[in-house]
């Protein structure tokens, strides 16, 4: 239930399936990325947040919130590495015939193209970045690990649920998005670093934007 209401109750703010087929590139609007992030990304962490550091579930303690230094390992293990699935995948997509596949194509959303809208676009990136991680990775990882002892099932099942949130993005995105999770969730169980992975993931998602944006310059 709480998947649901996080990762699909914004389906109205989403493309729409012809939309994305006319035309698989989404000019960023900052009047829609405010909106989403007071309506949905701040309350959505506030709402995580309460359930991890409720006292009843017991699934991590305030002082375990700290940046560490490993935080900083997994950043950097973190960035170069979802860089390398998501070029792996575009190689992937790139080699496949998108319209006999019966799929969605892989959408990309422009970059914006003023100083004001980019940090609404950073801000952005990095919420939801914190919100996606403090769910899949976080909360679901710290909330099976006494219920699924078998660790690669553990892994999987967060990564499955991660890649479905990201259907709209194509098929080519929900493999990106599957093969991302699974990555991030062997960072996070290796280091305990929730701040590193969840900057990694945000700052790919600005890496992806920016680099789609010099591709349509070019």
């Amino acid at each position: 239930m709480l998947y649901i209401i996080l990762f699909f109750s914004g389906g109205l703010s989403l493309p729409s399936i012809n939309s994305v087929i006319n035309d698989p590139v989404i000019s960023f609007s900052a009047n829609n990325e405010l909106l989403r992030l007071f309506t949905y990304t701040i309350p959505g962490l506030a709402l995580i947040w309460y359930l991890i550091l409720n006292k009843k579930s017991l699934l991590v303690s305030i002082n375990d919130l700290k940046p560490q230094k490993s935080d900083i390992i997994s950043f950097a293990l973190g960035f170069p590495g979802l860089i390398l699935i998501g070029i792996a995948v575009s190689l992937l997509a790139s080699a496949v015939n998108i319209s006999n596949t019966g799929f969605m194509p892989q959408i990309t959303i422009q970059a914006p193209d003023n100083v004001f809208v980019w940090i609404i676009l950073i801000i952005s990136c990095m919420g939801l970045a914190y919100l996606e991680e403090s769910y899949f990775r976080f909360y679901l990882l710290k909330k099976f690990e006494s219920i699924i002892l078998f660790t690669p099932l553990r892994i999987l099942f967060p990564a499955f649920l991660f890649a479905l949130s990201h259907s709209w993005e194509g098929a080519f995105g929900m493999i990106n998005a599957f093969l991302a999770g699974i990555f991030l969730s062997l960072l996070f169980i290796k280091y305990k670093s929730m701040h590193g992975i969840s900057w990694a993931h945000g700052c790919y998602n600005l890496f992806v934007i920016v680099w789609v944006s010099l591709e349509t310059l070019a």
